[in-house]
């Protein structure tokens, strides 16, 4: 099913897909609503709001400058670093989209849809997160580029998110 949905529409990056238990995601309440039951009888699930109860990356954003301070002092492959930059660029574009998600009353996990909104509500941070988008489709292995990025819009979103969640900060 995968392979088909990939090859008829060709602008599609990536699929999550992935089968489990119940067991194993029984309090989950985001995936359990983005979650479709093919075997079994279907639960009753709660819907969420768009809003803090569909933050998933803000609460635990702090954890980001944990892993970014370890991931500098590893050595590396380049394409370890490419990885990495993904994944950091990802979590930043989707904490700046958490922070305007219950004002624009949308819900996105699209990298573009979430720098698009992010844009709107920021617009003094536009070139900052459009760097961000860019580098999550176009990965650098370049540590110091990441660096500055968290040092800048990264430590600014750290600052921002206790505005809107009631979240640990430290990092």
């Amino acid at each position: 099913m995968r392979k088909h949905i990939e090859e008829k529409y060709d602008f599609v990056e990536d699929i999550e897909m992935g089968a489990f238990p119940l067991s194993d995601i029984p309090d989950d309440y985001i995936i359990l609503n983005q979650s479709l039951c093919v075997y079994g009888e279907p639960i009753l699930i709660p819907k969420l709001k768009i809003g803090k109860e569909l933050a998933r990356h803000s609460p635990t954003f702090h954890n980001r400058f944990k892993w970014f301070e370890k991931f500098l002092q590893k050595d590396e492959s380049e394409e370890e670093n490419k990885k990495g930059c993904v994944w950091l660029m990802k979590g930043l574009l989707r904490v700046g989209f958490e922070l305007t998600m219950e004002r624009s009353q949308k819900y996105t996990r699209d990298l573009y849809r979430c720098y698009e909104t992010f844009a709107e509500y920021y617009p003094e941070k536009e070139s900052e997160m459009r760097e961000v988008l860019d580098l999550a489709l176009n990965p650098t292995a370049d540590k110091n580029k990441m660096k500055e990025i968290m040092e800048n819009l990264g430590e600014w979103l750290l600052a921002e998110v206790p505005k809107y969640f009631e979240v640990k900060t430290e990092k």
